[in-house]
C-alpha cells in the first residue's frame, strides 16, 4: 500500500499570540494548505513541531512491516508518548489549542513564532526565537544549501 500523500506546505514565519485558554491562530496564508482535521505536536528543543496527521500516516505506513524489536518501531512509539494530537476545528479564527505541558515545554506564553518548514511548522517562543534564531539572510540560506548540495564545506 503507498503512503498518503503529504497534504500541505508550510512556508514563511509569522508573529502570533497566544489567547488565555493557550490557543493560537493558524495563520491565513497556511489555512488553504491544510486540508487535515488534525495535527501533531511534539516536543523539540527550544520549540514545538507541528505536522499534519498524513505525516504520522505516512510514518506508520513505511514502518507497518518492522519488527517488534527493530528500533525504528520504539522510535515510533515514543514519538506517540510526547505527541499532542490537535484537533483544528476550522472556527471563524482558525485556533487550536496547545497543552499546557508542551507550551511550558517551549516557553510559549504570550507571543509566539510560527515558522514554516515545508512539511511542517515549528512554533517559538517569540524572545527565544529572537535569540535562537532571529530571521536568516536568504542569501546565507541559499550558500548553504548550494554548498550542502555540492558537498563543499
Amino acid at each position: 500500500m503507498t503512503p498518503p500523500p503529504l497534504v500541505a506546505t508550510y512556508t514563511d514565519t509569522f508573529c502570533m499570540s497566544l489567547d488565555e485558554k493557550g490557543r493560537v491562530a493558524i495563520p491565513a496564508e497556511w489555512r488553504s494548505e491544510i486540508f487535515e482535521t488534525y495535527l501533531y505536536a511534539f516536543p523539540a528543543e527550544g520549540c514545538l513541531r507541528v505536522y499534519p496527521a498524513s505525516w504520522l500516516s505516512r510514518l506508520q505506513e513505511e514502518w507497518r512491516f518492522l519488527g517488534e524489536d527493530d528500533p525504528r518501531r520504539e522510535h515510533l512509539r515514543a514519538l506517540y508518548a510526547v505527541a499532542q494530537l490537535i484537533q483544528w476545528d476550522r472556527d471563524k479564527q482558525s485556533r487550536f489549542m496547545i497543552k499546557e505541558r508542551l507550551r511550558k515545554h517551549a516557553g510559549l506564553r504570550k507571543h509566539v513564532v510560527m515558522c514554516g518548514r515545508g512539511d511542517h511548522f515549528e512554533i517559538w517562543a517569540a524572545e527565544t526565537w529572537k535569540e535562537q534564531r532571529g530571521m536568516p539572510l536568504v542569501e546565507e540560506l541559499l550558500k548553504q544549501l548550494h554548498q550542502s548540495k555540492s558537498g563543499v564545506s
